[in-house]
């Protein structure tokens, strides 16, 4: 299917979440596929992708825990900030260089 980078989607998988929170996840990242420049229900290229844990994914979708009080251009505007964080962190890995870890 086009958009689809298994690769990629490991990679930003094994990263640590990239809400910012001052607890830990505890549960693993998933990635998280930033769809602003996409229609409902239509989702993004996996190389539009942040990693997210599971509980962080949710409070980002409803505006909750460390993202009450951000406005949807804040949460999409971050977005798109971790998602060329992301970008740059595979870039490095790939050119075998240490991956890049949220925190």
């Amino acid at each position: 299917m086009a958009g689809e980078d298994p690769a990629y989607k490991q990679f930003v998988e094994g990263l640590h979440c990239c809400a910012p929170c001052a607890g830990g996840c505890v549960s693993r990242s998933r990635a998280h596929h930033h769809t602003q420049r996409r229609g409902i229900g239509t989702r993004a290229h996996d190389r539009d992708a942040m990693p997210l844990c599971l509980v962080h994914h949710d409070d980002f979708h409803r505006g909750i825990g460390p993202f009450r009080d951000w406005s949807l251009q804040k949460r999409r505007d971050w977005q798109d900030e971790m998602v060329l964080e992301t970008q740059r962190a595979w870039e490095r890995a790939s050119e075998g260089r240490q991956a890049m870890h949220f925190e």
